[in-house]
Parts: structure tokens; C-alpha cells; sequence
């Protein structure tokens, strides 16, 4: 069985466990690092941003599969429409809500004898969570969202996939989401305001960054971004307004963000030179 080793990381571990049904041995860091995840950043749907393990996306982890001769297959579909989908893929990768705050990604294996579903749990080796859930179609149909997304491995022709369009995106991106995070950090807020801005504006940098930087064995950015992540929290936890210039120490963000920068310039730059 494969485990979390990074936050948030139950998706790449659960890409870990399909690919060790399949006879390859990977881990979640090996398939982040091969993808190029810690130089991803996206705009969301909602219009807010994402960065490391909230990019898990089939196309993306296509880039890490594709080389050794997989793709990640993804269909959407209705709660309904889920049984059947899992059983004509197994195993296959779900998310389900195993509480009312919580979506993780679990694989399932199958149904035992009394027709219960089996789910390998995506989990960290010393989680106190159960290495196994076994649910009934009841209680699977109520953990899951609608629509829902399953994705399981399938057998494709050995392709080097380019990193350099995901990271010409991100570099605009980081860029947008720079401004946006200094302009934010420049002005007057309610309590309520920056609860509503910390995953759409913060959580890629301050919180998905720092492991992305541990990945990259930055440990000067990753001190840095836990530094600003502490202080984000704090301000967080005492449910106040702040005035303009008080949420963060702006100097010290921007320094964090000029560092975070220029790996992803230097790496476009490498890929350009085809390093």
C-alpha cells in the first residue's frame, strides 16, 4: 500500500495505489516531482487560485503517466451512476465525504461477500484512520458528491508529455496572483473577508506552498512561507478586523514570492533550453 507523504496529498497517493495494481512502484512525491507540480499554479472556476495537491486533474497527472505508458481516464457522473461505473473500472479513484468537511480520495477493490464496497483509504502510514472502509451502496450513495468524478488507469502509448505550456500558464498566474495577494494585504478587512479569502487567495501560496517548497527541497522558501502561513493563522484564529499593512509583514511576503518566482522562471528556462 502506498501513503500520504505531503499534505493534502490523498489523490497522488491514491495515483501511487492504482499504479501499484498495475505492477509500478511510485510514490505521491515521485509522481508530484515528476509532474512538475510544486511549478503549477491555476485559476479556479470560482476565480480564485490553486497550487499543489489541488491540481489533480487526469491532464495533469498525464504528465507524470504518459512516459511510463498510462493516462488517467476520469468520467463524471450522477451518485447514481456510480456503482456500476466502479465495478466496470476497477480499481478506480473516488472522492467521497467521510465527514461533512472532508472530501478524500479513496480506490475501490471490489465488494466483499455480503456485497459491501471495499475502498483502500489513501491515508499517512501513522494516520489512526483504518487502512480499509467497507460500505454499503447506501453509504457509499451518501458520501458522494453530485456530479462525481471516478478515474482509473488505462494502457496508452509511451509519450514524453511538455511541461513548458502548464508552466507558461503558471507564470501568469503566479504573476495575477501576486498582485492580487499584495493588494489584498494593503487594505482594511473584516474578520469575515479574510475567512473568505484564505483558500481562494492564500492557501496555494501560504499553505499548499510550503510543501510544494519542501518537495523542491527549498528549505530557506519553505521556512519563509511557514513563517507567513503562522501569521496568516494567527490573524485567522482572532476573529478581528485588520487594518491596512497589519495582516502580513508585506516586505517579507514579497521576498517570499520574488524567491518562488524565479524557480518558476528558471525552470521554464531549463525546459526552453530542453535541460
Amino acid at each position: 500500500m502506498k501513503y500520504m507523504t505531503f499534505p493534502s496529498s490523498c489523490a497522488f497517493a491514491g495515483v501511487a495505489n492504482l499504479l501499484a495494481f498495475a505492477g509500478v512502484d511510485a510514490s505521491d512525491r515521485e509522481i508530484a516531482l515528476g509532474m512538475g507540480l510544486p511549478y503549477l499554479f491555476a485559476k479556479s472556476e470560482q476565480g480564485g487560485y490553486l497550487s499543489g495537491p489541488m491540481m489533480q486533474t487526469g491532464e495533469l497527472f498525464d504528465l507524470f503517466l504518459r512516459p511510463r505508458g498510462f493516462r488517467l481516464a476520469e468520467q463524471r457522473a450522477e451518485p447514481s451512476a456510480v456503482p456500476d461505473l466502479l465495478a466496470r473500472h476497477t480499481p478506480a479513484m473516488v472522492g467521497l465525504r467521510l465527514d461533512a468537511d472532508r472530501k478524500h480520495a479513496v480506490i475501490y477493490t471490489g465488494r466483499d461477500g455480503d456485497g459491501r464496497c471495499r475502498f483502500l483509504n489513501n491515508k499517512r502510514e501513522d494516520a489512526p484512520e483504518p487502512d480499509r472502509f467497507l460500505f454499503t451502496e447506501e453509504e457509499l450513495l451518501a458520501r458522494l458528491d453530485a456530479p462525481t468524478t471516478v478515474g482509473w488507469l488505462e494502457a496508452a502509448p509511451c509519450a514524453d508529455v511538455s511541461l513548458l505550456p502548464y508552466l507558461n500558464g503558471s507564470v501568469q498566474v503566479f504573476q495575477e496572483m501576486r498582485s492580487e495577494l499584495l493588494a489584498f494585504c494593503g487594505a482594511a478587512h473584516t474578520w469575515a473577508e479574510l475567512r473568505q479569502a484564505r483558500d481562494p487567495l492564500f492557501r496555494p501560496l501560504l499553505l499548499d506552498g510550503v510543501s510544494m517548497a519542501n518537495l523542491l527541497g527549498e528549505s530557506a522558501l519553505e521556512d519563509a512561507l511557514r513563517t507567513l502561513q503562522s501569521a496568516l493563522l494567527a490573524a485567522l484564529r482572532r476573529g478581528q478586523a485588520v487594518t491596512a499593512g497589519e495582516l502580513l509583514p508585506v516586505p517579507e511576503l514579497e521576498e517570499a514570492m520574488e524567491v518562488y518566482f524565479r524557480l518558476l522562471v528558471e525552470k521554464r528556462e531549463a525546459l526552453q533550453r530542453g535541460a
